[in-house]
């Protein structure tokens, strides 16, 4: 837990600075409040995915600050592609999930 703690507080170092050099650029092609709405939605998912325990949880936290923040924006296409980057791909195989729940009842 202690090295989660530390990327957690790595990414989050790197990603501030990160806004804020992109800052001046940004707001030149969207408002304020929609960059400080995108930047807080970035902030939480990825800490969200850092201290949830389980998969769905974080997606039981992380749809009502999608809606929220799509809802509210100028361009929710733009809130989408941005918070793409947010979680990367998970790479392991999740539990009853679409179809291979299908087949779990089946054997």
């Amino acid at each position: 837990m202690a090295l989660i703690i530390k990327q957690l507080f790595l990414a989050t170092i790197i990603a501030s600075l990160v806004f804020m050099l992109a800052k001046p650029i940004a707001l030149t092609f969207t408002p304020v409040d929609d960059f400080n709405r995108r930047r807080k939605a970035w902030f939480a998912l990825t800490i969200l995915a850092y201290l949830s325990p389980s998969f769905w949880l974080f997606v039981l936290l992380a749809i009502p600050i999608l809606v929220v923040t799509g809802r509210k924006d100028s361009n929710p296409v733009a809130v989408y592609l941005m918070l793409l980057s947010a979680v990367p791909p998970i790479g392991k195989k999740i539990p009853m999930v679409g179809i291979s729940y299908l087949f779990y009842l089946n054997t």
